[in-house]
Formats: structure tokens, sequence, C-alpha cells
């Protein structure tokens, strides 16, 4: 049930992933065991167990050659725990909490509801000192019936293509960041068509929002989950203000 009136549900919504991330700071003497074991408050819902890893390397240059050389390593962070269907992860990071819901998407109460137990899973056992960054991302997958004439016919917040050049897109990647100034967020937006191409006579353009915000809060405090629901608030503002009523015909 939607509690927010002011916000329209879409039955056929195109969102193909949902993701809460709370960067966070953890206790100087936190370790990867104690991150594994937040898999033990959620080992019902959350069988499978993945290793988080990122990539660090650098260029070197000799003093006596011209050709350099580069080292790359794979450092384990954390973990992810994912549900049996795959369709729900939690992320367990020594810098980081987060949560991604698949497609089906069904609501943002549902998806809060679950987000904010994990979180205390993740508290509990992590123990983080501070939030210092909030973000919210919503990944959109919309299906445009070709042929399309105008693409403003569809999509508002776009990339403009000068008069009298071909205006007929079959590729694309745009990134923006935006501020919002009257909150201190951000957003920033990943616009491309999908690299498998039109199918099914439609264009699928990805439309990857992401509300943000760096802070400094108290990870029990009730100005966390505030914030997140101002992101929300901004990421939908967004949304709805891209798509024109055409669009939006084809999510209803």
């Amino acid at each position: 049930m939607n509690t927010d009136p002011d916000i329209e549900v879409f039955p056929n919504a195109p969102i193909t992933e949902a993701v809460l991330e709370f960067q966070v700071r953890l206790k100087g003497d936190a370790h990867l065991g104690q991150l594994a074991l937040v898999q033990e408050k959620v080992k019902g819902r959350y069988p499978q167990r993945r290793e988080s890893r990122v990539l660090s390397g650098g260029i070197q240059l000799a003093a006596n050659s011209l050709t350099p050389w580069t080292s790359a390593e794979a450092k384990q962070v954390g973990f992810t725990f994912v549900s049996p269907d795959g369709k729900q992860i939690l992320h367990a990071r020594l810098n980081a909490f987060g949560y991604s819901r698949l497609k089906p998407y069904a609501s943002w109460k549902e998806f809060r509801r679950e987000a904010l137990d994990l979180w205390g899973h993740f508290k509990s056992v992590a123990q983080p000192e501070r939030v210092t960054r909030v973000g919210l991302r919503y990944i959109n997958r919309v299906e445009l019936p070709l042929p399309i004439n105008d693409f403003a016919d569809y999509v508002l917040t776009k990339l403009d293509i000068a008069p009298g050049l071909p205006d007929a897109i079959s590729a694309m990647a745009l990134t923006a960041v935006l501020n919002d100034t009257n909150t201190g967020s951000g957003i920033i937006l990943n616009q491309s068509v999908d690299p498998r191409g039109p199918e099914s006579g439609k264009l699928p353009l990805i439309f990857d929002i992401d509300a943000f915000k760096e802070t400094d809060l108290d990870p029990d405090g009730p100005d966390l989950w505030t914030l997140v629901s101002e992101l929300r608030k901004l990421k939908d503002d967004f949304f709805f203000k891209s798509f024109t009523e055409k669009a939006k015909e084809l999510f209803r």
C-alpha cells in the first residue's frame, strides 16, 4: 500500500534494482571474522555467502626504463549474503552496510522494513561508530516502443542532439552529478541504452538514479532514517519529473 498520497505507485514500475548503502566507520579493531558473524543473524533468509573484494593497483616507472609496469591486488573487504532466490542481497563490509532488492520490487514500505531489520543485525555485530555517507540508488530499465520520432516524447532529462543532426539513438552513455542546494544532497544520474540492444521493437533505456549525502550521523539516532526518507523524496522527484505522461503510461 502506498503511504504517501503524493507518490503514484506504478503496477509496471521499471525498477530492476533498488540499493540502500550506509558508508560507516567501524572501531579500529573491526575484522573480517567479525563481519562473517552477521550471517548468523539472518542465515535462514540469506544462506549464500560470497567474499566481497576490491581491486587496487598502481603504475610504476623505473628510473632507467621507459616501460611502466603495473601491479594489482584483490583485497577482501567483507561479505555478501544472498537469499535463496538471489533477489535480496546483504552487503557487510569493513566500510559499509548495504541492502539490494532485485526485480520484482514490491514497495518502498517492504524495502525499508527489510533494510531496517538488516541494519539492526549489522549494527549488533559490527558496532559502527558513525555513518559517513548515505546513498539510495534505483536502477530502472525503461522499454521505449520503436520507432521513436522524438526522444522528448518520453524522456525530459536527456542528451540533446543539435537540430539538423541524426537523432535516432541506438547507443548512448550520459553521466551527470547534480547538487540540491536546499538539502546539501546530490544526485548521480547514469543514463544509457542497454548494450544488449533493442528487442521486440523496444529501445531499452537504463535510467540509474543515485541520491546521496555525505554526513556524520549516529548509527542509532533518528536522523539517519529521516535522511533516508529525504533521499527517497529527492529520488522520486527526479524520476517523476524526468519522464513525460506518455512514458508514465508505459508503467501504469
